[in-house]
């Protein structure tokens, strides 16, 4: 096979980004991005443009706990109530999920770390778990936090953290995981879809790392993890050739030393800024430059940002946008004042995606799935549900506070097809109620 050198795939640095480039790069980079957004880049190289996103992106400080997820009773004053009292609360529980879940949207289209934002869903998608079992939202804001916090860093630090995660702990059934009746679903996830992929590993690897994980428990209440010592197996293990008495820290380390998992992990994020797949030769390189800066994601993201593939004009707008992204989209270039941001949960569920609820351990599939015989006329009528109709939208256009240009809403190669309409109103309506549209 003739050798494929990565220097003639890198972009060149010296010119600034022409109005295409920057709504490209935004596009991909966030869940929404605007009209300022993109005039802010366009001074800019592409180097300087990629940095600037990151630098927006920088900050990792947790999302504060809402009052109403605090002072909620704990495991023992919950036992001790009486049955209507209980029913009562499982019954607030459920509000106070819908409640968080609409906050996650509103701050969506809030952030200026749009890229944060960006990878904190993605990971979402790939550690997956749902509060329709973990049933405690608290839990669920700390994995989320979890994920806010090593969302552009190191993978190794996040694989860590994540075994002890109590939402993971609980979705995956861990809790119940004993000596001598072991519960594999954690070890096969952990696997297939959070490390290696399907056909780097055996069954009784699966078997194994489920021992090296037994005792491993978090309260359900308040997220304290501990091991419980007498339900852990603390007999030897042998996962992938090696014989010790594997802890699940000593599991992450050898999976952090498996071949198969940086090529996984760059495969699957470079699907996502990048329409088609790599070339092979370019995933070996990324693999390894991925190993050497130590699992740093934000250097792999940068990278593919800086590959030719991503710039290519065949790989613009050809991604169909998640229900998340279509919805924040409409939002953030718009400006639109969601007044109840429980309309994004109502939308989200008629669209196939409410966040902190994907559908199963594989998540959201994404791609052409988004779109069948029900969901592709509510996702045409997107801006109408969201705003009070294309009329409010054409005052915005107008209105000296808001800058809009509709040729930024699709990429440039679809602009063609609307360029003979009469007028902008009839413009805004095609380009909404387009195939385009739904394409970043």
């Amino acid at each position: 096979m003739k050798k494929i050198l990565l220097f003639p795939l890198i972009v060149p640095y010296s010119f600034t980004l022409s109005v295409e480039d920057s709504r490209h790069l935004l596009s991909l980079t966030s869940i929404g991005y605007t009209f300022t957004e993109i005039q802010e880049l366009l001074p800019l190289t592409k180097q300087q443009a990629i940095q600037k996103i990151f630098a927006n992106s920088a900050d990792n400080s947790a999302t504060a706990t809402p009052s109403y997820l605090q002072n909620l009773p704990s495991f023992k004053e919950f036992k001790k109530l009486p049955k209507e009292k209980k029913k009562e609360l499982r019954k607030k529980g459920r509000k106070l999920g819908v409640q968080l879940q609409s906050d996650w949207y509103r701050h969506l289209s809030a952030s200026k770390a749009q890229l944060r934002e960006k990878m904190i869903l993605f990971w979402h998608n790939h550690f997956v778990s749902s509060l329709q079992k973990v049933k405690n939202p608290r839990l669920m804001l700390q994995q989320h936090n979890l994920f806010r916090k090593h969302a552009l860093g190191s993978f190794k630090d996040f694989l860590h953290d994540i075994i002890y995660d109590p939402a993971m702990i609980h979705y995956l059934d861990t809790q119940s995981n004993h000596k001598g009746r072991a519960n594999e679903n954690f070890a096969r996830e952990l696997l297939e879809l959070f490390t290696l992929g399907i056909g780097n590993y055996t069954e009784k690897d699966i078997k194994e790392i489920a021992k090296a994980f037994t005792g491993y428990k978090a309260n359900h209440y308040n997220g304290k993890f501990r091991i419980s010592y007498p339900h852990h197996d603390h007999s030897k293990k042998t996962i992938f050739g090696v014989t010790k008495r594997f802890m699940g820290e000593d599991v992450v380390e050898l999976l952090l030393q498996q071949k198969a998992l940086p090529q996984f992990i760059v495969s699957k994020l470079s699907k996502e800024f990048i329409s088609k797949d790599l070339d092979d030769q370019i995933i070996h390189q990324l693999s390894s430059d991925f190993v050497k800066s130590e699992f740093d994601i934000s250097k792999l993201i940068q990278q593919i940002l800086n590959l030719n593939e991503f710039w290519s004009l065949d790989n613009r707008g050809v991604i169909i946008k998640s229900p998340v992204e279509l919805m924040i989209t409409t939002v953030r270039y718009f400006n639109l004042n969601i007044k109840d941001p429980k309309i994004y949960v109502k939308l989200g569920r008629q669209l196939n995606q409410v966040l902190l609820n994907p559908p199963n351990v594989k998540g959201w599939i994404g791609g052409n799935n988004w779109i069948n015989s029900h969901t592709y006329i509510i996702r045409k009528n997107i801006s109408n549900r969201l705003s009070n109709g294309m009329k409010n939208m054409m005052n915005m256009m107008s209105s000296k506070e808001t800058q809009i240009d509709l040729k930024h809403l699709i990429a440039d190669k679809y602009s063609k097809y609307f360029k003979n309409v009469k007028n902008d109103k009839q413009r805004l309506k095609r380009i909404l109620n387009s195939d385009y549209f739904q394409l970043k």
